[in-house]
C-alpha cells in the first residue's frame, strides 16, 4: 500500500513541476522544439532547449532537463541535466549532470561542472576558475537516495 502512495506522490510531483515550467514563446529557425532567446531577457525553461543566436544577448539562461546553445552573449548559463554549448561569450557557466562544449571563439570567466566533461576547442578561453567534478560524483547522492528508499521499503 505504501509503495502505491509513493508512486502516486512521485507522479504528482513531476506533473506539478512540468506545470510550473515556462512555455516557450516562439520557435527557433534552427529547430522545431527549441525556444528562442529574446534580446536582454532571462529565460527559464523546463524540457525545451534555449538557443541564443549570434546577434542576440541574454542576461540569464536557465534550463532544466534541456540544453543551452549560446552563440551570442549570455551573462549566466545554468543547466541541470543537459548540456551547454558555447560559441559566444558568457560570464559564468554552471552545468549539473551534463557536458560543456566551448567552440573556437567561445570565452567565459568561470566554469562549474558537476558530473560532466569539458570539451574546449583550441582558441576558446576560460579567464577564471574551472571547477570540474567527474561524473562519478553523481553516484554518491544517488546511492544515498537508493539506500533511504530501500530502508523505507524494508521498514514498512
Amino acid at each position: 500500500m505504501m509503495r502505491r502512495w509513493l508512486a502516486i506522490l512521485a507522479v504528482l510531483s513531476f506533473t506539478a513541476l512540468a506545470g510550473f515550467a515556462q512555455q516557450p514563446s516562439s520557435s527557433s529557425p534552427d529547430s522545431d522544439n527549441e525556444a528562442s532567446a529574446d534580446s536582454q531577457n532571462a529565460a527559464v525553461h523546463f524540457g525545451d532547449n534555449i538557443v541564443v543566436r549570434q546577434e542576440d544577448a541574454m542576461r540569464d539562461a536557465v534550463c532544466f532537463f534541456c540544453s543551452v546553445d549560446a552563440r551570442g552573449s549570455v551573462h549566466n548559463v545554468v543547466v541541470f541535466f543537459g548540456n551547454a554549448r558555447l560559441a559566444g561569450q558568457a560570464n559564468d557557466v554552471v552545468v549539473f549532470g551534463g557536458d560543456v562544449r566551448l567552440g573556437p571563439d567561445a570565452s567565459t570567466n568561470d566554469i562549474v561542472l558537476m558530473g560532466g566533461r569539458l570539451f574546449a576547442e583550441s582558441g576558446s578561453t576560460v579567464r577564471g576558475d574551472r571547477v570540474i567534478f567527474p561524473p562519478v560524483i553523481l553516484l554518491i547522492p544517488l546511492l544515498g537516495l537508493a539506500l533511504v528508499i530501500y530502508l523505507i521499503v524494508i521498514l514498512l
